[in-house]
């Protein structure tokens, strides 16, 4: 970030004006995608926006299609699923009508992303399909989504109970991230098989925590040193549903305050919602339920207020956990 501020006047909206226009819209999505790495989210929407606008200036279409879809990531983050929506939308014209093949794999994945967080499985999952089954065709090596565009599949998978479907496919899956070193993957992989050996146990009775242990610390591990901090605070969470479990409540509460600390320096509406509802699942596990209260009406409201549908089934659970409650 120090060495990109040299290169505007001032930070983050304009570059420099004697630089060349393919710098600048290059320069605005560095900026855009550093900040967003930091946690700066709020401050990265400009840049990259400007960045889009831009590369459709220039009619550089690869690069547009790319920062459509990394409006849309950023978007979500912060809890605009209807941006989002409209930059997934965007960013899939583009690449249509340009024959960008590669962003027609990543705009797709991302819409689907949108339509799963807004609750729409079905339609989400067709979108997650569409986009495998281009990836097949350009890259027949490769027949199942990998890399971010196969992590959030994953989701989508576990939130319908296919723990074992996310156990294959990220076996696979992780040996192409590891070849190309990809740390970020190699780490969101873990993340999904942790989360998936976690809804095996709780679903086949087993008592062994083991492997659901292993990967999720591995995960969280590889997330710091990647240094994403949206995707830090995701592991951040799944381990802490793992703690609340094996009935660890000091270590669940360890990562949840880290969890919802990142959440709230960078505006991360999603995972504050998640955070809250870990909360209050936590505190009903300890026999606290007017802490799991308090807890479970902030979440109600920030899902209610973002459309966050995807947790509409779990806000059920929970009213009805509490209703249940003394």
């Amino acid at each position: 970030m120090a060495a990109l501020a040299n290169f505007f006047a001032p930070p983050w909206a304009r570059p420099l004006a004697e630089l060349r226009e393919s710098s600048k819209a290059f320069l605005l999505i560095q900026a855009a995608m550093c900040l967003q790495g930091m946690g700066r989210l709020a401050e990265a929407v400009e840049p990259m926006q400007a960045g889009l606008e831009a590369y459709i200036a220039q009619k550089s279409w690869p690069n547009a299609a790319l920062a459509a879809s990394n409006l849309c990531d950023l978007s979500l983050t912060l809890g605009r699923l209807a941006h989002a929506r409209n930059y997934a939308r965007q960013g899939i014209d583009i690449a249509d009508h340009n024959a960008c093949e590669l962003e027609q794999i990543i705009c797709r994945s991302y819409l689907a992303l949108v339509l799963f967080h807004q609750g729409h499985l079905i339609k989400a999952r067709k979108f997650f399909q569409q986009a495998e089954k281009i990836q097949r065709q350009i890259q027949p090596e490769y027949p199942l989504l990998y890399s971010l565009g196969g992590f959030w599949y994953c989701q989508l998978l576990l939130s319908l109970g296919q723990y074992r479907e996310v156990q294959e496919r990220t076996a696979e899956t992780i040996e192409i991230v590891r070849k190309e070193h990809w740390l970020i993957f190699i780490a969101l992989d873990h993340l999904s098989l942790g989360q998936a050996c976690l809804m095996q146990v709780l679903t086949e009775g087993s008592p062994d925590f083991t492997l659901a242990t292993i990967q999720l610390d591995q995960a969280v591990m590889a997330l710091r040193q990647a240094g994403r901090e949206d995707f830090v605070v995701l592991g951040l969470l799944a381990r802490a549903g793992l703690y609340r479990v094996r009935e660890d409540c000091p270590h669940a509460h360890r990562d949840l305050q880290e969890a919802m600390a990142r959440a709230k320096r960078g505006g991360m509406a999603l995972c504050q919602a998640d955070a809250h509802l870990e909360y209050a699942r936590l505190y009903i596990a300890q026999g606290q339920p007017e802490e799991a209260r308090s807890h479970f009406t902030t979440a109600r409201q920030i899902i209610t207020d973002i459309s966050y549908h995807r947790r509409d089934q779990e806000v059920m659970d929970l009213k009805s956990q509490l209703r249940r409650t003394p």
